[in-house]
């Protein structure tokens, strides 16, 4: 997942604007602890410390990471586009 939310001040933030030190961090879905992964290959983000307290974010590729970076980027740079997050919670029952 791209986004996590500071423990400290309940902030949102995106994986690729924050430092490991600036932790910690834990899920918007389910609050359980996320820790920061960084590197060179990859773009930046956040997996839970138990991998099993969500499936937020578990099952997406390097490439979806990437497109959602992407797209997230492209919004912010047109001035008609409010509102930009990169990650919103689903709600589950109105998904078909």
């Amino acid at each position: 997942m791209l986004c996590a939310k500071r423990k400290l001040t309940g902030e949102i933030v995106t994986a690729n604007s924050v430092l490991k030190t600036h932790a910690p961090f834990i899920c918007p879905q389910c609050t359980e602890l996320v820790v920061l992964k960084t590197g060179n290959v990859r773009v930046n983000y956040f997996a839970h410390v138990n991998y099993f307290a969500c499936r937020n974010g578990a099952s997406e590729s390097e490439a979806h990471r990437q497109c959602k970076m992407e797209i997230y980027e492209a919004l912010l740079s047109e001035p008609n586009v409010h509102s930009v997050a990169l990650e919103r919670p689903l709600d589950r029952k109105s998904v078909v």
